[in-house]
């Protein structure tokens, strides 16, 4: 199991991004930012921190 640690404004920050639009393009007062999609947020939080292992990964191989 993999705990991944967000803060208030990432997390809020990839909610945002991965809602499903609603109503007027962007915020709007009917449908805020839209529906939260939280499939795709754990997939783009995933991404993101396999990304950041394999980087991690990357610079220890290249000093060895």
């Amino acid at each position: 199991m993999i705990f991944i640690i967000l803060t208030p404004e990432s997390a809020m920050e990839i909610l945002t991004a991965t809602a499903v639009d609603l109503g007027e393009p962007g915020w709007d007062p009917m449908y805020g930012y839209g529906r939260i999609d939280a499939a795709a947020a754990v997939a783009l939080v995933t991404l993101m921190e396999l990304f950041k292992s394999e980087s991690l990964y990357s610079r220890r191989m290249r000093r060895v």
